[in-house]
């Protein structure tokens, strides 16, 4: 009998910051950490066990309602997530949406209201 794997979930209906622009894209956890569904769709050849829709609200790793007057909302994401992650030397696991990332992040609506937190792949807060 083959070893089960751990809960694969794919988060659809995302608005994402990808190169200092927010794009509509899915994204894929397991074990806490966001990975490459390519691989997994050829290496496993396996579906996700779970998707959860976003509603097109914005995922933001690290953001904690930073709103910088005059600045765009993709730099004030950047601002909260990604620089700070920079700034300790974790930008491959903390502040980014990228493949072998912590699966750590929140997702708000455009009114910036928070809808709900995940840390390492759960959702631990859900309003």
């Amino acid at each position: 009998m083959g070893e089960t794997k751990p809960e694969l979930l794919q988060f659809i209906n995302c608005r994402i910051l990808r190169d200092h622009k927010i794009i509509k894209e899915d994204f894929w956890v397991r074990s806490g950490v966001i990975v490459n569904p390519e691989k997994i769709f050829f290496d496993e050849k396996i579906e996700a066990s779970r998707k959860i829709d976003c509603g097109g609200h914005i995922i933001a790793p690290g953001f904690i309602d930073l709103q910088i007057n005059g600045c765009s909302l993709e730099y004030a994401l950047e601002a909260a997530s990604l620089h700070p992650a920079k700034a300790l030397g974790i930008e491959n696991v903390k502040g980014t949406l990228n493949f072998g990332a912590d699966a750590d992040f929140i997702i708000f609506d455009d009114d910036l209201q928070l809808k709900s937190t995940w840390i390492a792949g759960e959702c631990v807060y859900k309003k």
